[in-house]
C-alpha cells in the first residue's frame, strides 16, 4: 500500500508539471500576442501620424500659394492705382493748361477790344489797315496779331510779313495781297480751316 501511494504522488507531480509548463506556454503566447498587438498598433499610430503630416504639409503648401496669390494680386492692385493717380494727374494738368490757354485768349480778346475802341493810331497802321484785304476771320486776324502784332512788314529771321510765313513760301513777294493769298492757301492745305490753326496754336505756341 505505501509504494502504490508513493507512485500516485509521483504521477501528480508529473502532471503538475506538464501543466506548469502548458500554464507558462501560454503565457508566453499571450504576452507575444500582446506585443505583437502593440507594435501593430504603433505602425497603425505611424502611419496616421505621416498621414496627417503629409495632409498638413500640403495644406501649409497651399496656405503659402494663396499668400503668394494674394501678394501679387495687392502689388497688381496698387500698380493700378498708381497708373490711374498718374492719369488723374497728367488729366489735371491738362485741364489746367486748357483753362489757362481759354484765360489767356479771354484776355487777348478783351485787349483786342480795348484796342478797337482807341481813337488814335499810327500812321503806318492807319495806312496797312486802309489797304488790307477785308477779313471775316477772328481766327485769322488772331493769328495775325500774335504772328507779328497784324503788321505786313514784320521780319523775324527767315518769317516774313502779317503771318510771319517763310521766305521761300511768298517767293519773294511781299505784297499785302500775295500775304493774304499765301497764309489762305497754307491754312487751308495744313489745318482745313484758320479755326483749326488757332486751335493748333493755342496748343503749341505756333502754327
Amino acid at each position: 500500500m505505501q509504494k502504490k501511494v508513493k507512485y500516485s504522488i509521483g504521477g501528480l507531480v508529473a502532471v503538475s508539471i506538464l501543466g506548469l509548463g502548458l500554464v507558462q506556454h501560454n503565457d508566453k503566447v499571450n504576452v507575444e500576442n500582446k506585443l505583437k498587438q502593440k507594435v501593430a498598433n504603433i505602425k497603425k499610430q505611424q502611419k496616421e501620424f505621416d498621414t496627417a503630416s503629409q495632409k498638413m504639409q500640403k495644406e501649409k503648401e497651399a496656405i503659402e500659394a494663396e499668400k503668394g496669390s494674394l501678394a501679387q494680386r495687392l502689388a497688381d492692385q496698387e500698380n493700378k492705382t498708381k497708373e490711374t493717380e498718374g492719369k488723374l494727374e497728367q488729366a489735371l494738368v491738362a485741364k489746367k493748361a486748357k483753362e489757362d490757354a481759354i484765360a489767356q485768349e479771354n484776355a487777348y480778346n478783351e485787349q483786342l477790344k480795348q484796342n478797337a475802341t482807341l481813337t488814335t493810331v499810327s500812321t503806318s497802321k492807319a495806312v496797312e489797315s486802309q489797304s488790307a484785304p477785308v477779313n471775316n476771320s477772328s481766327a485769322k486776324e488772331w493769328i495775325a496779331q500774335k504772328e507779328s502784332g497784324g503788321s505786313y512788314t514784320a521780319t523775324n529771321g527767315q518769317y516774313q510779313g502779317r503771318y510771319q510765313l517763310s521766305a521761300s513760301y511768298l517767293g519773294g513777294d511781299h505784297s499785302q495781297e500775295n500775304q493774304e493769298r499765301v497764309a489762305d492757301s497754307y491754312v487751308a492745305g495744313r489745318y482745313g480751316s484758320w479755326e483749326a490753326a488757332k486751335a493748333f496754336h493755342l496748343a503749341n505756341g505756333w502754327y
